[in-house]
């Protein structure tokens, strides 16, 4: 399954023009996400970090199963980053859903946006 995620994390990162991107998968019981891959900024500390469903931007994405564009600093505490940065100028968090099934979230960080995003339905 890592395969599957590093490339599913390089596609992201490629496709989007995106600077960073990290994959949060469920615990299999359900209770919490852990980080399971990085891509970019060297996020190898991160990696298996444990974060739960009821908090972060993240957990608000899980819960909720809408994708969620950010941009600048971020006021309202439902979509804090788990680890905020002045550097990151915008930021998407989408759900990872197969079959109807929550499988985790895919996060993309942008430093230096190419492009202005927009989040489709």
């Amino acid at each position: 399954m890592n395969t599957i995620l590093d490339k599913v994390a390089d596609g992201a990162l490629q496709q989007c023009e995106a600077d960073e991107a990290s994959i949060m998968l469920l615990s299999p019981d359900g209770s919490e996400m852990y980080i399971a891959v990085v891509r970019g900024r060297d996020g190898t500390p991160l990696l298996g970090q444990r974060v739960p469903l009821d908090k972060y931007v993240a957990g608000w994405v899980a819960g909720h199963r809408e994708t969620i564009l950010l941009h600048g600093a971020i006021k309202d505490p439902r979509f804090a980053p788990l680890h905020p940065r002045d550097d990151i100028e915008q930021a998407v968090s989408l759900p990872l859903l197969v079959g109807g099934k929550l499988l985790g979230v895919l996060n993309l960080n942008f430093t230096h946006p190419r492009r202005p995003l927009t989040v489709g339905s």
